[in-house]
């Protein structure tokens, strides 16, 4: 489940493909180079004629060294069933150069322009006359995409419409977990977590976690534009497993023995800021600052 990825994947989950340069990533088989990369990222892409790659360019930035690649997946005429569009999706993957190794970081959406790369910034060429408009910051234009020292942004506007970075770091670990749970909250860029603790009750070992997202820019969008929330994991044999969460204010929290600590404002009624396990584990429902909170799946 990919959510709050303004359309990267929607694209790139079935276009996903990053092929070129170095001769020790030139190969077309799909699964060694840049494909296996993509692979332990959990990026999809379909392994056939329709997808082509190129690398384009190198930006410096930092004190880091990108790679730029461009990509484009073109369903062929061949494939569409009768009376149905033929389907297409572009983007720029980039990835991290240390010495020999590459790191595949994460992948942009873009419209089916020609680029190319200028110092630190991914230029798009737009025919003449089309609205193109301003740019994020760091970016001026709607046209570019400009890097600073932190690196690729998070948040792109070209031609008039908002993308987020499909970074390849929020589609493994804890979120690889979450997104195979079915966790209904954004797990994009914009969502952070930090384990806070770990809880032993009835025999069994739970990792806590603390979740936040805050969407940026925040848009006028009838669309969730924050939520917080306790995450609570099993540690099980074969790793981690994601038994469900509170959600809670914005609020720091902490573990306490077998209670979850949340840090409200002087005043909270007593009782009314902690999240205490029993022999069953965590508690269906819980009473926080006020408000009944629900233990959900």
């Amino acid at each position: 489940m990919r959510k709050n990825r303004s359309g990267v994947l929607a694209g790139l989950a079935v276009a996903a493909c990053l092929l070129a340069a170095p001769a020790a990533l030139a190969k077309t088989d799909f699964h060694s180079g840049i494909w296996a990369l993509m692979r332990a990222a959990h990026y999809e892409f379909q392994a056939n004629e329709d997808t082509r790659a190129w690398h384009e360019g190198t930006i410096l930035a930092g004190g880091r060294q990108y790679e730029i690649w461009g990509y484009a997946w073109e369903e062929s005429e061949k494939r569409p069933r009768p009376g149905r569009a033929r389907h297409a999706s572009y983007g720029v993957f980039v990835l991290e150069r240390v010495g020999k190794k590459l790191t595949l970081l994460g992948a942009y959406p873009t419209d089916s322009v020609p680029f190319k790369v200028h110092d630190r910034t991914i230029k798009f060429e737009y025919p003449k006359g089309e609205y193109i408009g301003e740019g994020f910051p760091p970016s001026k234009k709607g046209d570019e995409i400009v890097f600073d020292d932190n690196g690729p942004p998070s948040t792109i506007l070209l031609s008039g419409e908002f993308h987020k970075f499909d970074d390849a770091a929020h589609r493994t670990g804890i979120w690889r977990i979450l997104d195979q749970a079915g966790f209904r909250d954004p797990t994009s860029i914009d969502a952070k977590a930090s384990q806070i603790g770990s809880i032993g009750a009835g025999g069994k070992q739970y990792e806590i976690w603390r979740y936040s997202f805050e969407e940026f820019p925040k848009s006028t969008d009838p669309v969730l534009h924050e939520r917080y929330r306790i995450l609570v994991f099993e540690r099980a044999q074969k790793g981690l497993i994601y038994s469900g969460s509170y959600i809670t204010d914005n609020v720091p929290a902490h573990v306490e023995g077998q209670a979850i600590k949340l840090e409200f404002p002087a005043g909270t009624p007593p009782g009314n800021d902690q999240i205490v396990f029993d022999d069953k584990g965590p508690p269906a429902k819980v009473q926080l600052n006020l408000g009944e909170r629900l233990f959900e799946h």
